[in-house]
């Protein structure tokens, strides 16, 4: 990986977690069993007939830990048909004990050998599965709600509640909410209001809106009735139902639009502070200096930034199955969201471990309104939710906020058109389970989560489950519906295109009969002539794509498209850039712009004939990826190159020499070609890098590998996209446990000709600089943030403003800062294939988290 780092101090995060809520199990001897989650409670059917859900998520089901081998004969006849594709036979490979990122660990070839016992448990089966799935198979949650209709205009559209609620945290935080609150008739006017519009719609599937309204509207009562007053238990219970309804996933809300967090911030300036400190003495068991952190808690600015004691206090302690044993609960959660900071900026790979830790702490909160109350007073007296905000929130990499419209994500075949109607019906058995003519059709248990309590959310993973898989002729599932249960969980059915017929002779409109239940048409991509055919008649509601159709015409179609994105101040330097690729006589420079300023000085570039301006919205790496996709599903091969760069030369002969050697070196190996070509460390013969990259749109594999890559780093807006662009192409090593699609065929970039600044370890060239085609100069992490690189780069351009020089008159000067990362050619290059780390300075010993008994 490009731009490697070392911390300021070493860390080694080893933290052991099990239980429930998704608990990493990377021992043998793992188990469903531990602390407060034991056979007896979780698997008691007096619960209901998954037993106790509160056990339950991730890879911790019922079906796992509960169900007998002779119980288990029904699943196996519903799960064997799809084993078939991919995936999912890679999903159907992990039992307790085992899973995807420890039996496929990258540490060396062919996993870990204890894991493979031949038949269907192989590295190649499991951990290589084919690349069958379909976008239909992918879901880009929509956290925000923005998506589930209504105009944002109007005052019962989640967009207006969001707004509403913003203003509510705004107005505490300028002392303004009684006057803000006039408008309504007074802050009781205003819970009113809210409790009219918004009473009742639990069930249109929004947890997080549901959350913050509820915390929003228990804040008003507060500041209406007093927080000592009692009168406001109503709102206590009610939030902390809405608590209960939700995932409590702190980095979901740290990432999602609503103002969850500030809200909480100003709940808990609401309560009167404790300060009793329990069990939080400097004798408590442990030897843990409670009131070291508790003095840190109060300290201004970031929780890494304070004095040398409490780091290293922090770092020494590194068994939070101990500290979940000591009494002092508030402490425990700032210290482990100050640890989680950490892990989201430097080591993915324990995220989910301290997240697991917060959501058993809010988890036992949430059993009632008095519950809830006390560990707000607890996480208020230790400043957690404003750490939480520094320290996770602040942290976050992109919002759940893609930028494509609904109407693109129906072209892409990611979403079903609204509404939603049934395509026919399938008729039932006594059990409701869905009845076909065909035996092609496959049942499977839906994996139910959090905000699929509706029937729409409920359909839109069964979409998705049916997407991952495919019929015995290897097409995708034409037909999708819900109908039955097994163990408590709703059946997902999906049926081939042979069940049209049926499906219609029932009729969609006879679906409410008794015995017949709806099905749904799988969405489908369109192909590139078909969407360059719909396009032009649908103009603002598919505003990225219609705009990259209508620039087609104007495009060499022999030529692959050379995209970028610009927004802030990187926007001074579009004017000397487009003079640049001009000169070189390079076509097809798109320009994606993603503020006013950067669209006007496009507009001046684009009227000397060197680019074409495509405007977009939000400013993040996700933007990266959907102007690529843009093109690539038009048909067209595409160049992505960071705007912190200069071209030195017209690419295009360059790369056609690449590819040229590249399929004749496919013929001598007998295999494929590559699909991806991407830039790679000076130091290295495979460790790519995501500052420039070719796809080739001639392989349909291609576009479903990079949609898949951008739904992967959606889902985890902690991590960095370079890190996630590695790891699906088969380099770095595992993140998490969910399977991963088999990289695709990949060749690297000659970083002698297209070349990095050594401003990172692993970087630079060794050829002379007349001989670069390209030259990348990190102007900050994905650009535009100069000051967020520097205290891990190296002094070779410290001081030195670098757009200014390679983009200004002086030739000479520009070529002397490119030759100060002229090295000499490395001795031996590193090889990405098998890592044990990421080599970012952090070490992940082993992640199993005893959860003690605690009820």
């Amino acid at each position: 990986m490009g731009a490697a780092c070392t911390l300021l101090w070493p860390v080694t995060v080893a933290v052991v977690v099990s239980g429930a809520a998704g608990a990493e199990q990377d021992t043998e001897e793992a188990s469903c069993w531990a602390g407060v989650f034991r056979e007896a409670r979780c698997c008691d059917s007096a619960h209901g007939l998954r037993g106790d859900p509160s056990c339950w998520e991730g890879s911790l089901q019922f079906e796992r830990c509960c169900v007998r081998p002779a119980e288990l004969q029904e699943h196996v006849a519903l799960d064997v048909p799809q084993m078939r594709d991919g995936l999912s036979v890679s999903r159907s490979c992990w039992r307790e004990g085992y899973n995807y990122k420890k039996c496929c660990t990258r540490s060396r070839p062919g996993g870990d050998p204890s894991c493979w016992e031949g038949g269907d448990f192989t590295f190649e089966r499991c951990c290589r599965p084919p690349a069958d799935a379909s976008a239909a198979g992918l879901i880009f949650e929509d956290w925000n709600c923005d998506r589930l209709g209504g105009s944002s205009s109007s005052s019962r559209s989640w967009p207006s509640l969001r707004k509403e609620l913003e203003d509510i945290s705004d107005s505490l935080s300028w002392g303004q909410l009684a006057a803000r609150a006039k408008a309504f008739g007074g802050v009781k006017g205003w819970m009113r209001r809210l409790a009219r519009l918004w009473g009742g719609r639990q069930d249109e599937g929004c947890p997080l809106g549901h959350l913050s309204l509820a915390v929003g509207r228990l804040l008003l009562c507060l500041a209406s009735d007093g927080a000592e007053s009692g009168r406001c238990h109503v709102s206590w219970d009610a939030a902390a139902k809405a608590f209960r309804l939700d995932s409590l996933d702190v980095v979901r809300w740290s990432a999602s639009n609503w103002p969850l967090m500030g809200l909480l911030v100003h709940l808990g300036q609401a309560m009167a502070q404790r300060h009793d400190h329990q069990g939080c003495s400097s004798s408590s068991p442990g030897g843990v200096d409670w009131p070291l952190f508790w003095e840190a808690s109060k300290a201004e600015g970031e929780p890494s930034s304070r004095s040398y004691e409490v780091v290293r206090e922090l770092h020494g302690f590194t068994d939070t199955a101990r500290g979940l044993q000591l009494p002092c609960s508030g402490g425990l959660q700032w210290l482990v969201t100050v640890k989680l900071g950490w892990c989201i900026e430097f080591e993915p790979q324990c995220v989910d471990t301290y997240k697991v830790t917060l959501r058993m702490k809010m988890k036992k909160a949430s059993k009632s309104g008095e519950a809830l109350r006390a560990w707000v007073e607890e996480a208020a007296d230790w400043n957690l939710f404003k750490t939480q905000i520094i320290a996770v929130k602040n942290m976050m990499r992109h919002r759940y906020t893609l930028g494509l419209s609904i109407t693109e994500l129906e072209l892409l075949g990611l979403r079903e058109k609204r509404p939603l109607l049934p395509m026919g019906c399938a008729l039932q058995d006594e059990k409701g389970r869905l009845l076909f003519p065909s035996a092609e059709a496959i049942h499977t248990p839906l994996e139910l989560n959090y905000g699929a309590l509706t029937m729409g959310r409920r359909l839109e993973l069964c979409r998705a489950q049916c997407g991952k898989s495919h019929d015995s002729h290897r097409r995708p599932w034409a037909l999708y519906g819900l109908g039955g249960e097994i163990s408590g969980m709703p059946l997902c059915s999906c049926a081939p295109a042979s069940e049209l017929r049926t499906a219609a002779e029932l009729g969609p409109g006879n679906c409410t009969l008794e015995g017949r239940a709806p099905l749904f048409a799988t969405p489908v991509q369109l192909r590139a002539h078909e969407l360059l055919a719909a396009l032009p008649m649908l103009g603002r509601s598919a505003p990225v794509l219609s705009q990259a159709s209508n620039s087609i015409p104007r495009l060499n179609p022999a030529v692959p498209v050379f995209v970028t994105m610009v927004f802030g101040k990187m926007a001074q330097h579009l004017l000397p850039f487009a003079h640049r690729v001009r000169s070189l006589a390079m076509q097809n420079v798109v320009v994606f712009v993603l503020d006013d300023l950067a669209e006007n000085a496009c507009r001046a570039a684009a009227a000397i004939g060197a680019v074409t301006c495509l405007r977009g919205e939000g400013q993040t790496a996700l933007q990266k990826y959907v102007i690529v996709l843009a093109y690539l599903v038009l048909g067209r091969d595409t160049f992505w190159f960071d705007f912190d760069s200069v071209w030195l030369k017209n690419p295009l002969p360059t790369l056609q020499r690449a590819q040229e050697a590249e399929a004749a070196a496919a013929r001598a190996d007998g295999r494929p070609e590559a699909t991806v070509f991407a830039a790679i460390d000076f130091d290295s013969k495979n460790c790519p890098m995501n500052a420039f990259f070719l796809l080739k749109a001639s392989h349909e594999a291609t576009l479903l590998w990079l949609l898949s890559l951008l739904e992967w780093v959606y889902k985890r807006p902690f991590v960095h996209d370079q890190l996630a662009f590695s790891l699906f192409l088969g380099m770095t090593v595992l993140v998490d446990e969910e399977p991963l699609p088999t990289p695709p065929q990949w060749a690297p970039l000659d970083p002698n000709i297209f070349g990095n600044a050594a401003r990172f370890e692993g970087l630079g060239f060794s050829s002379e600089v007349e001989d670069l085609v390209f030259f990348h100069f990190f102007d900050g992490w994905n650009s535009n943030q100069p000051e967020g690189v520097e205290q891990f780069a190296t002094p070779t351009y410290r001081g030195l403003d670098v757009f200014g020089v390679l983009y200004g008159e002086d030739k000479a000067a520009a070529h002397a800062a490119m030759n100060r990362s002229r090295l000499p050619a490395p001795k031996e290059l590193k090889d990405c294939s098998y890592m044990e780390n990421m080599g970012l300075g952090v070490t992940l010993t082993h992640s199993r988290v005893e959860l003690p008994d605690d009820d």
